[in-house]
């Protein structure tokens, strides 16, 4: 009778140990970036995700085309969490959340209420997905509170903008753009790749897939933009293009970014236009330009500062 319970109680352990032993094969870690790890289930997920909101197939060959972009997702959120941790930052906008999530729920076509049903059906993480995204508005409000006294505009330069504005009887372009930034790092390989995507599969799918900036959680949008507030390297290359039309690969510090033309149209200068509303908007958009190039320097002195250990 004793050697029966000590033979049950070995097999009992045995199986015990062997599935840690599975799990922790399954679940392997894959790379460690400062204090955060990434494991083989947490890419896993991401490729789910992308897959989940690109509407594409669970197939080998996607899964092989979008690892790559899950991986470096996954390094870009584990150094901005280690920044954020460092730096104590809880608060975010609850409204921009809300307004993601009601955007995902409408591309997807289903209702937001239905939105974590929809990742449960499809056996990925929705708490995940939902943490992924507060990590990039946790980010906002990180460079905001690191860069916000840099804000301070020139009142004369301001000034001076609208007054040209107000002068010129030129009509001014603005664009609709969307976009899909990748390290300078990516070969040729790579890049056809990126377009192969956007021609077959569309640009925001291609954004979900591909893109490292933060705008590919909606589809690589970022809104209009006046021909005032763009980069003049980009600005030469968007205005050769006709409406759905898209650049070649532009750099800009230490990535490439394809952009892509959704609609323009042309606001014209003229004795009605209302001078208050004119400076709000010329200041907003500098400040916007302003933390944007802030967001991208600190995040690539913090990654190049931080040891990211593939395993």
């Amino acid at each position: 009778m004793k050697l029966l319970k000590f033979l049950k109680f070995f097999i009992i352990c045995f199986f015990l140990l062997w599935g840690n032993v599975l799990s922790q094969i399954e679940n392997s870690i894959i790379a460690k970036v400062g204090n955060q790890i990434i494991t083989s289930l947490d890419v896993e997920n991401e490729i789910k995700t992308i897959l989940l909101l690109t509407d594409s197939e669970v197939t080998q060959e996607n899964i092989n085309v979008t690892k790559k972009a899950a991986v470096q997702t996954l390094v870009s959120k584990a150094v901005k969490n280690n920044e954020i941790k460092k730096y104590k930052i809880k608060l975010y906008s609850v409204d921009d959340l809300k307004s993601y999530l009601e955007s995902v729920a409408t591309n997807l076509n289903v209702e937001e209420g239905m939105l974590k049903k929809l990742f449960i059906l499809n056996q990925v993480n929705y708490e995940n997905f939902v943490e992924s995204y507060k990590t990039e508005l946790l980010w906002n409000t990180l460079i905001y509170k690191i860069y916000n006294t840099k804000l301070s505009l020139n009142p004369i330069e301001i000034e001076n903008i609208i007054k040209k504005e107000m002068t010129k009887n030129e009509t001014i372009k603005e664009f609709k753009l969307s976009e899909i930034e990748f390290s300078l790092k990516e070969d040729g390989e790579f890049i056809k790749k990126v377009y192969k995507t956007i021609n077959e599969e569309g640009f925001g799918n291609a954004a979900k897939k591909y893109s490292i900036s933060a705008s590919s959680s909606n589809n690589g949008s970022i809104g209009w933009l006046s021909e005032r507030s763009i980069n003049k390297t980009f600005l030469n290359e968007i205005s050769k293009l006709k409406t759905n039309e898209v650049t070649r690969p532009i750099q800009y510090l230490e990535t490439k970014v394809i952009f892509k033309l959704d609609k323009s149209k042309n606001q014209k200068n003229n004795d009605s236009i209302n001078i208050e509303q004119l400076k709000n908007n010329i200041v907003s958009q500098m400040k916007i330009q302003k933390l944007d190039l802030f967001s991208r320097s600190h995040f690539t002195n913090i990654k190049n500062q931080t040891l990211v250990k593939f395993k």
